[in-house]
């Protein structure tokens, strides 16, 4: 008894599955009435049973529309099977009630659609216009424009016959002396607070040093080392403690502007005093 039961329930399932794998098509379209030039949007829907090559609808020219693009067909698995579509976009430019025609596929066909195409509907209580001739339109006066041209220019031209433009001095530069250098290395040391920041201090301190040497002895010392400039230094034959002292100053300098090292109070005026003297003595020199 349970033999026979098995085999009603493996056919049942064997026709469910075969009568859900079963190919359909169809055609429809988004709108039923369009006016004379509207577009409308043709859908064309498949559905085929899994590995089953078909060719697609044979789509081709038909009476009283005009395909104007075609989609691609897409496509995606369903549970009822491989789901296909393609959207074709159509106009017509005949009035009148037509049909789009069926489409074939694996001996299969759509249903045909009648479209209705119709006129923009006229307002009956709008007054009626006819068609009106060509109307002949008038040609417009000769303008005159250059003789006002024409009679600008020769009253710009007697203006400046009679009042011609002044010419202005011309005004000669007048040469701009620079100033001392030792008055000015002598006012930047004497602005120098002993009691602010160090490395500002020192930094104000060697660069009106240097600023005078190349200003006044012609000496390239910014861009020296305090290496190099001892040697340039040397060449002005200052005094040998005057010399040793002005150098100590220097590396003093470099020690607090890159050892971060911090000098007593006593140390910065002793540092400025120093550098004063070596200006005053080298400005002494013959």
């Amino acid at each position: 008894m349970k033999k026979p039961i098995f085999l009603l329930i493996l056919l049942m399932n064997l026709f469910g599955v075969a009568s859900s794998q079963r190919s359909s098509v169809s055609a429809t379209v988004d709108k039923e009435k369009i006016l004379i030039g509207e577009q409308l949007q043709l859908y064309l829907k498949a559905v085929l049973p899994k590995n089953k090559v078909v060719n697609w609808f044979a789509l081709d020219t038909f009476s009283h529309f005009e395909i104007l693009q075609q989609s691609k067909i897409d496509s995606q698995q369903t549970t009822e099977g491989l789901f296909l579509q393609q959207i074709i976009t159509l106009t017509s430019w005949d009035s009148g009630r037509w049909a789009i025609p069926s489409f074939n596929m694996a001996n299969l066909k759509t249903k045909p659609i009648v479209v209705n195409v119709s006129f923009s509907p006229m307002d009956p209580n709008q007054p009626y216009h006819d068609i009106k001739d060509i109307l002949e339109v008038e040609k417009p006066l000769q303008s005159n424009w250059y003789w006002y041209l024409l009679g600008l220019a020769v009253l710009i031209a007697l203006f400046l016959l009679f009042f011609p433009p002044r010419q202005e001095k011309s005004v000669e530069p007048v040469a701009v002396q620079p100033e001392d250098p030792f008055k000015v290395a002598m006012r930047r040391l004497d602005q120098l607070n002993t009691r602010g920041e160090a490395k500002p201090l020192y930094t104000e301190l060697t660069d009106t040093f240097r600023n005078y040497l190349e200003q006044r002895k012609g000496i390239q010392s910014l861009s020296k080392t305090t290496d190099d400039l001892s040697v340039q230094i040397r060449q002005l034959q200052l005094p040998q403690e005057e010399y040793t002292h002005v150098v100590q100053t220097l590396r003093l300098s470099d020690m607090v502007k890159f050892a971060k090292y911090l000098p007593q109070a006593t140390e910065n005026e002793k540092a400025i005093d120093v550098i004063k003297k070596n200006i005053i003595a080298i400005e002494n020199l013959k």
